[in-house]
């Protein structure tokens, strides 16, 4: 977990709706390595319930569809308290053993990778976001004339000029160093208003646009656009206090559940 620290330290419909397992197929050709994906996805903090050897809590698919068993992961660390709380109540005797366990983004991403066509495994659902997050998005998509039904998983908040003349991005020269995609509308809000008092020319000229994770994971494995590898997943506030308070470097690793 050490790199997962280092690296939130340093970042300034409803949602069981929004559930989405993103996969590659092996066919693609990657726009990204695989290394640069991962490096993307390392940024981002998510949370699951397990119990001390890591031993993640899964459910079969929805709707008795066949496949891999379903571990949930949570964007905020306070739904994932919310939901084992929920578990605790239910069934005390495995929900007293639960606890929450970290891991990077990149984490889910390989393990799905692997493990999509072993119907004896399991897949995390990617990412339960928070519903304030849902609802903020869906009123900025009406806002900005997007359909609502475009919104297949995860909301992601980027900033861009007005009139579709691109994405507010750092540069070096012609080179794109860091393109910010936030999991928090109101984080990245907050990053604007100070941006703007730095510049305000930038106040009327700037607004936010709705993006969505799956989405974005298909744009990337599937587009040749050398400023991807700049994309910055900034997590919310509240999942990097999380981090940087309670994760210990000797945070267990996620299991199947055992037979």
């Amino acid at each position: 977990m050490k790199s997962i620290l280092r690296r939130t330290v340093t970042i300034g419909l409803t949602a069981s709706a929004l559930l989405g397992t993103f996969f590659v197929s092996a066919t693609r050709v990657l726009a990204l390595s695989e290394e640069q994906i991962v490096k993307i996805l390392d940024q981002v903090p998510v949370f699951f319930i397990g119990n001390n050897q890591g031993v993640l809590l899964t459910a079969d698919q929805p709707n008795n569809k066949k496949g891999p068993k379903v571990a949930l992961a949570f964007v905020s660390p306070k739904d994932a308290q919310t939901y084992l709380d929920q578990v605790k109540k239910a069934n005390p005797n495995i929900g007293n053993q639960g606890q929450i366990i970290v891991q990077p983004l990149s984490a889910i991403y390989v393990h799905n990778k692997g493990n999509k066509d072993k119907q004896d495994s399991f897949v995390f659902e990617c990412c339960i976001p928070a519903q304030k997050n849902v609802e903020a998005a869906i009123t900025l998509m009406k806002q900005n004339g997007q359909k609502v039904e475009q919104l297949r998983s995860t909301p992601l908040f980027v900033a861009r000029f007005k009139g579709q003349k691109g994405y507010l991005v750092a540069r070096e020269g012609d080179k794109v160093v860091d393109w910010p995609v936030f999991f928090s509308k109101d984080d990245l809000a907050a990053a604007l208003e100070t941006l703007k008092k730095q510049d305000p020319s930038l106040a009327n000229n700037v607004e936010i646009e709705v993006l969505d994770l799956a989405s974005l994971m298909a744009t990337l494995t599937s587009k040749n656009e050398p400023s991807f590898s700049a994309i910055r997943l900034v997590p919310p506030k509240d999942a990097i206090e999380y981090v940087v308070t309670n994760v210990q470097n000797n945070q267990v690793q996620p299991q199947a559940p055992k037979k």
